[in-house]
């Protein structure tokens, strides 16, 4: 039985040089018009004028505006996914309120880099399919709690899973509230303030002051590795 090709995805991966400029300056585009300030309709003859190509050109890679946003949406999250996962490793082995608190520093830091990009973006989450696609994204950045938290030598909770989807969650949480509102600087930076505060109580209510022999949990795992991907 045949697949239907998802209408919302690239056409092709571009494997040359030229063809990977031609989808950067389309993805570019995209974003200047995005970030404009007065309300711009988004439509691939705009996309196409502004990256400096023929709309034909912009149609080899995407067949339609949402396959941009999306593959847009797909480059914030492996940006925000790496920096966290790299932010877990250079973690191993620290205190578990000092790796979550570099954890939390990191993902609102690339999260938010550029916000009105990032409301923009997820605004359209729904309209792209965005939210499905963003699955495994979101999987990683658990694995990369649970990989710090394994690690941690003061660490004495037996669940490592669930508290890493807790964690998580007041993460995801937190983002999402500065997200879906018209909300200042004054309100994102209470809400990182207050996100971070919450997972540092719960950082401590998970510790322990004996520290732990070797790298095994508690309930006779092993610590698992933590994978990244060069994106």
């Amino acid at each position: 039985m045949h697949k239907t090709q998802d209408h919302r995805l690239a056409r092709k991966q571009p494997l040359q040089a030229r063809s990977k400029a031609s989808v950067h300056a389309i993805l570019d585009a995209t974003v200047q018009i995005l970030s404009t300030r007065r309300a711009t309709p988004l439509t691939t003859k705009k996309i196409a004028v502004r990256a400096g190509l023929s709309i034909g050109s912009l149609y080899q890679y995407f067949p339609n505006k949402e396959a941009i946003v999306l593959a847009l949406i797909s480059k914030k999250a492996e940006e925000v996914a790496f920096a966290f996962e790299e932010v877990a490793l250079k973690q191993r082995g620290q205190k578990l309120v000092d790796a979550l608190r570099a954890l939390t520093t990191a993902y609102f830091a690339h999260k938010f880099s550029d916000l009105s990009l990032s409301k923009t973006l997820h605004a359209r989450l729904d309209q792209t399919g965005g939210t499905h696609h963003l699955r495994p994204y979101r999987q990683r950045m658990r694995r990369a709690i649970e990989s710090a938290m394994r690690h941690a030598p003061d660490v004495s909770i037996h669940d490592f899973q669930g508290a890493a989807r807790m964690i998580w969650g007041a993460l995801s949480g937190a983002a999402r509230s500065v997200l879906e509102t018209d909300s200042s600087q004054y309100f994102m930076s209470a809400v990182k303030r207050d996100a971070q505060g919450l997972i540092v109580v719960c950082a401590k209510s998970m510790t322990s002051d004996t520290p732990r022999s070797g790298r095994s949990s508690r309930d006779g795992h092993t610590a698992i590795p933590l994978e990244t991907t060069s994106g």
